[in-house]
């Protein structure tokens, strides 16, 4: 559990997790509540009559990708390499492509290019330096983020062309 000071929420978003819903709390009550697990609260106002009580935007990690059909384009690991990761791929005959991305840190995401619709990429078990290789292939649009219902991506303001779940 962590918590981002007031006007965070955009690098919240930009490390994979979405925005799930408000709560009023203070920061001992969210550190008790939530000390082990996945969480971002984002710190907003205080609560008007409440002593040390803020507005906290609950964010949640999103745990499934979709590996994008750009997968298909044979300039993506061009764009893979351009962001400072190096690919590797093995096919076995009659079987899905299997992309291995890895940062310089050595750092490895498998990649399953499959021609079954909606094969997912589970992250809920990575660690930050996996999540960094993710953010990395969703900002140049190798994966698209599976969000739970009614939720969204929209542009962070300023332009970075990093996601905010809305």
């Amino acid at each position: 559990m962590r918590i981002f000071e007031s006007g965070t929420a955009p690098q919240a978003s930009a490390l994979g997790y979405y925005l799930n819903k408000l709560v009023h709390s203070n920061d001992a009550d969210l550190k008790t509540q939530h000390e082990n697990q996945d969480l971002i609260f984002v710190r907003g106002a205080t609560v008007a009559g409440q002593q040390a009580t803020f507005e906290f935007a609950m964010f949640k990690p999103v745990l499934r990708y979709t590996v994008g059909s750009a997968l298909a384009c044979p300039d993506w690991t061009k764009k893979a390499t351009d962001m400072g990761l190096r690919v590797t791929t093995e096919r076995l005959p009659f079987t899905d492509r299997w992309h291995f991305v890895e940062d310089a840190n050595c750092n490895c995401v498998r990649l399953v290019q499959s021609a079954r619709r909606g094969a997912g990429l589970d992250v809920s078990d990575f660690h930050e330096g996996q999540r960094a290789i993710v953010m990395k292939l969703l900002d140049i649009g190798l994966l698209t983020a599976v969000l739970p219902k009614g939720r969204q991506h929209v542009q962070s303001p300023g332009g970075t062309g990093l996601p905010v779940a809305v």
